[in-house]
């Protein structure tokens, strides 16, 4: 749950470089418990900065139901920090830091960027494999096809 919220968090950031206060505490993620990631997604910490260590592995359950079909990750889906970063909530925007001095709005990393899924079905099942990439400039989608069909 507390994972959930951080990424929730990092999606909703706006888009803006500023000066933030001063850094006075940085406290691991993985040490922190629900009520503390509560507050601190929630903004009200602006003092503080969580650390995401590199290797970090953050177990997430998953299990969602949509009527025509559901979904279990089972045990978990597994989140996997791949570089050391530092977080912090200051109001409703998350900011991210790889030096505790420079921050930038976190939407600034999924900013332009679209997944690419790669799908593989074997015996053992389906396999989805996402990659971040850059969206091509010129993608749009016309809504106002005169070739498509009313149902």
């Amino acid at each position: 749950m507390k994972t959930f919220l951080i990424a929730m968090t990092l999606l909703y950031s706006a888009y803006a470089a500023v000066e933030l206060p001063p850094v006075h505490h940085v406290v691991p993620f993985t040490s922190m418990n629900i009520e503390q990631v509560s507050t601190f997604a929630q903004g009200e910490a602006p003092d503080l900065a969580v650390i995401c260590e590199a290797g970090t592995e953050l177990p997430i359950k998953f299990l969602g139901n949509f009527k025509l079909f559901s979904i279990s990750w089972a045990p978990n889906l597994i989140i996997k920090i791949e570089e050391t970063f530092y977080l912090r909530c200051v109001g409703k925007k998350t900011y991210i830091s790889f030096d505790l001095k420079e921050w930038e709005s976190a939407s600034k990393f999924l900013d332009g960027k679209m997944p690419f899924p790669k799908v593989e079905v074997d015996r053992s099942g389906i396999s989805i494999e996402t990659n971040l990439i850059d969206m091509p400039q010129d993608l749009s989608f016309d809504w106002e096809d005169e070739d498509s069909t009313d149902y």
